[in-house]
């Protein structure tokens, strides 16, 4: 799965692998590939494995008894601009499962929008799925999908408003039904 976001002001495209933690930039006036930034996890996770030897052989088991990619298919839209397009805010996947405790999802990621370089990283409190910004920029709205688990323990679809200048939580609404919850995508002109 990739994402696409287009500032048709500018004439630009981005996409993103909320898989493998690349974005590009494509310069549509021009016609070429105009950047291209892999972002390092370590920046997030504060290492590249993280935990032992014992921790990463568990983690590859599990990948390959269920590998990531199959725990999260679906995220729309999973990038959003800031209003004065600075900012791009990404939802990222981590390696993780539920089965070690923690949520597929590794958060939004707060991106530079000229040198695509992560300025920020706000972490998630349920499995996110989709992403909007308010009108005024001074929140990020994300979708927690409702869900469960192979023992039956299940939950609801929630949200999660940030605020943008700090990445701080200001307000979690949950128990907003079974049934997915997406924001609509932006329109294109």
């Amino acid at each position: 799965m990739k994402a696409r976001l287009a500032n048709q002001i500018q004439g630009i495209v981005y996409l993103w692998d909320p898989f493998a933690w690349r974005i590009a930039r494509v310069d549509l006036n021009a016609g070429r590939l105009d950047g291209v930034e892999s972002i390092d996890r370590k920046l997030v996770t504060g290492s590249a494995a993280g935990g032992g030897i014992l921790d990463g052989l568990a983690r590859a088991i599990g990948n390959w008894i269920a590998p990531t990619t199959a725990a999260k298919v679906y995220m729309d839209p999973a990038l959003a601009f800031s209003p004065d397009g600075a900012r791009i805010y990404a939802l990222a996947t981590t390696a993780s499962s539920f089965t070690d405790g923690g949520a597929p999802s590794a958060g939004v990621l707060v991106l530079d929008a000229t040198t695509l370089r992560l300025v920020g990283h706000w972490r998630p409190l349920a499995d996110l799925i989709s992403i909007r910004v308010s009108d005024d920029g001074r929140f990020v709205y994300a979708v927690g999908s409702a869900g469960g688990t192979e023992s039956g323990d299940r939950w609801q679809a929630s949200l999660t408003v940030y605020d943008t200048s700090s990445g701080e939580v200001r307000e979690v609404v949950g128990k907003l039904g079974d049934g997915w919850l997406m924001f609509p995508k932006p329109a294109r002109g």
